[in-house]
């Protein structure tokens, strides 16, 4: 009978290795798919991160024939300005302004449309754009995030 217990044991070993090897390769397949999945579910779904704008657009001026935007665009605040003036202007200065105060600036000259200066969108803050054709200053709407 000692024969047999022995050959009982040796097998119960074994099944018992098998089952524990089977279980370890579950665990770490589990944990590979988790580590790969959870983050892009997370990135794809998450609400958390994106950042709510309300207003912005364009403010009009010489009867409607130019005009100066700031508007949200992936994630951006990005200004614009379209210029259709008689005399087109020597100075042309598109700026951006955020809460904090004047962020950046480009200068030009003449007719046509420009495009301003653009910065990251961050929850809390105001953007406006403002032109300054000359020496004369014209505002865009505020673009709000929140």
């Amino acid at each position: 009978m000692a024969p047999l217990q022995k050959e009982q044991s040796q097998s119960s070993r074994r099944i018992l290795s098998v089952k524990l090897l089977a279980t370890l390769v579950g665990v770490a397949c589990l944990g590979v798919a988790l580590l790969v999945f959870t983050p892009i579910y997370a990135a794809s779904g998450s609400h958390a991160a994106q950042l709510k704008t309300s207003g912005g657009g364009c403010t009009s001026f010489t009867q409607g024939k130019s005009k100066v935007c700031v508007n949200a665009i992936n994630g951006q605040a990005v200004t614009t300005a379209t210029l259709n003036e008689r005399t087109c202007p020597a100075s042309v200065e598109i700026n951006l302004f955020d809460r904090s105060g004047l962020v950046s600036s480009t200068k030009s000259s003449g007719c046509g449309d420009f495009k301003g200066p653009s910065i990251p969108l961050t929850a809390g803050n105001e953007y406006i754009a403002q032109v300054i054709l000359d020496r004369t200053g014209i505002s865009s709407p505020r673009l709000s995030v929140s």
